[in-house]
């Protein structure tokens, strides 16, 4: 503090305009102990390039520290794991331990440290009355940022952190052979889904790899088609969902989400804001760069339940297999199946289940020009001809405001006339 007051009163300002961009490296890196055919492990490594001869002597080797600590904090899959590849780079191995194991210690919980360490320990119960009367001076400050999105710390609700580790153990046969294997990947996801861990809660967490987006937000709500005043854009790719009425943020989208760069100035938004508890993640009043990079690190590009259950009700075309594929995918929470679900249904022949389908999702998401024109659609053949009146025109509504062009305005006007000529 004395050092920074130094700074100010003299005038010393940091330069940062020609400071070099930190960029993310892909390491791969063998193991200890590693069985045999097994690929290596790929770490993603935050490294800044080294000075120039201009910058050599206000280079600081802190830098590089943090580097080493934030790739094993978002590379690693155990503490263990993490701990021994930040000391095996070499260099400052003791400060980059410290700094790492500090970081992964936050993200794992006392649970993530091996047994065969914690008895080892001199002073381990010193050690954890101190971090309990820390977490004590945390929450009575309010301070609980990183205790708040720890997959698991002891002081959580059990629920999470179960959820977060049957996630782990659903995956883990699967390490290392994701990136090569499209039936691994396949199988991968077909233990996702028996995990069941996405189907809890309240919060839907959809990763949709071929439109390379995250879409994380409380159920009954959709993403597609929102009206512009719903959501707002916090930084490239990434916005937040508001309900108006109640006056919350639900939600948030993020586009490009496979490269989306967490440590971007110019991101600094998502680890701020709003906070969400997303079970299947494991977190607890979490910000959006903690889920999305969670999510990135967990899932990769492997599809959520939701996603692989429209993907194959989308091939399953109009079928009584899609009706039921659509109702799995629904049941997830993803609200886009209803919609599929109310279409198809009508083109079944059954529009009164349409017209329920459509008329719940028309209120969710106003701003769908077709839904609306597919409610209309099936409140005509029930005869329902003021409710498809209406229908039609908010259809027309919503074309006018940018949404896709749509047959309602002839369907209305051929409607009316038959309506006329019928009175």
């Amino acid at each position: 503090m004395a050092s920074d007051q130094k700074r100010k009163r003299s005038g010393h300002k940091r330069a940062t305009s020609n400071r070099k961009p930190t960029t993310l490296t892909a390491l791969h890196c063998e193991p200890i102990s590693r069985q045999p055919g097994t690929p290596p492990r790929t770490y993603f490594f935050f490294r800044t390039p080294p000075p120039d001869a201009a910058e050599q002597k206000h280079h600081r080797p802190e830098n590089q520290r943090r580097s080493t600590a934030s790739s094993a904090l978002v590379s690693a899959r155990t503490f263990e794991e993490g701990l021994v590849w930040a000391v095996n780079l070499g260099g400052d191995a003791d400060t980059n331990g410290a700094v790492a194991g500090a970081l992964l210690g936050a993200r794992f919980g006392e649970g993530g440290i091996p047994t065969r360490w914690l008895d080892g320990l001199l002073v381990a119960e010193e050690a954890r009355a101190l971090a309990d009367r820390l977490l004590e001076l945390a929450q009575a400050r309010g301070g609980l940022d990183v205790v708040a999105g720890n997959r698991y710390a002891r002081h959580r609700p059990s629920g999470f952190s179960d959820l977060g580790a049957r996630l782990d153990a659903a995956l883990a046969t699967f390490r290392g052979e994701l990136e090569h294997d499209q039936k691994s990947r396949l199988a991968a996801e077909l233990l996702i889904a028996q995990s069941g861990v996405f189907g809890h809660g309240s919060t839907l967490v959809s990763n949709v790899p071929d439109r390379d987006a995250l879409y994380v937000h409380e159920r009954e709500y959709a993403f597609d088609d929102l009206e512009p005043a719903r959501s707002i854009e916090i930084c490239d790719g990434v916005r937040l969902m508001l309900d108006l009425e109640s006056e919350r943020c639900v939600g948030f989208a993020m586009r490009g989400f496979a490269s989306f760069d967490f440590e971007s100035p110019a991101n600094a938004a998502v680890w701020r804001g709003p906070r969400f508890d997303v079970p299947p993640l494991g977190i607890e009043q979490g910000t959006v760069g903690l889920i999305a990079a969670s999510a990135r690190l967990v899932l990769g590009d492997l599809r959520t339940p939701d996603r692989v259950l429209f993907d194959r009700a989308v091939a399953a075309g109009q079928s009584e297999k899609a009706l039921l594929l659509w109702q799995a995918c629904l049941e997830q929470g993803n609200e886009l199946a209803r919609y599929a679900l109310g279409y198809t249904l009508l083109d079944q022949g059954r529009p009164a289940e349409a017209r329920e389908q459509l008329k719940h999702y028309s209120s969710i998401v106003r701003a769908n020009a077709w839904a609306w024109c597919y409610l209309g659609q099936a409140c005509e053949q029930l005869e329902d001809w003021e409710e498809a009146e209406y229908a039609y025109r908010q259809a027309v509504a919503a074309t006018q405001a940018g949404a896709l062009e749509t047959d309602a305005p002839a369907r209305l006007a051929d409607m009316l006339h038959r309506r006329a000529d019928g009175a």
